[in-house]
């Protein structure tokens, strides 16, 4: 790794770019970033081109072209996929417990035993009191699939 540069924004090691179909040792590499997977169908330089993007930085997700002079910050897609869907299963918890707390103990047995989901009845009643107007629900959710996923949560927790 001796013929790979430290990154100019902020002095740390890059690793290579990597552009191909990755196979399992590549992932591997990947997954322990010691390469950068930048995609199939990223639209490049030419591979001989002094511009086209050859290093990356972990550090600072800049990835760099072979002679050090264009760079590009790279969207960390992964990374925002994976929050945007803690904070969703943060609020769907949340919410299930609000419900469960709010529901009487005739409702819950009820579920209980007819546990099939009922989009026109309590599928509403979660849709209508707990998601219109969450000013916690940041991401753009259909609310009728979130009172889905709510649902399924209650569903959860009062049957175990």
């Amino acid at each position: 790794m001796s013929n790979i540069p430290k990154c100019p924004n902020c002095e740390k090691q890059m690793v290579i770019v990597w552009y191909h179909e990755p196979n399992e040792i590549i992932e591997e590499f990947i997954n322990e970033k010691k390469c950068f997977y930048r995609g199939l169908d990223i639209k490049n330089e030419d591979r001989e081109s002094p511009n086209r993007i050859k290093y990356h930085c972990y550090n600072c997700n800049r990835s760099y072209s072979s002679d050090l002079k264009k760079h590009v910050v790279e969207i960390d897609s992964m990374g925002f996929l994976k929050k945007a869907q803690k904070e969703l299963d943060n609020i769907v918890n949340e919410l299930a417990d609000r419900v469960i707390n709010d529901i009487e103990e005739s409702t819950k047995e009820e579920l209980k035993s007819k546990p099939e989901y009922s989009h026109f009845g309590f599928g509403l009643y979660i849709r209508n009191k707990f998601i219109y107007g969450n000013d916690k629900i940041k991401y753009r959710l259909e609310a009728d699939h979130l009172s889905h996923l709510i649902y399924d949560k209650i569903l959860e927790k009062i049957l175990n």
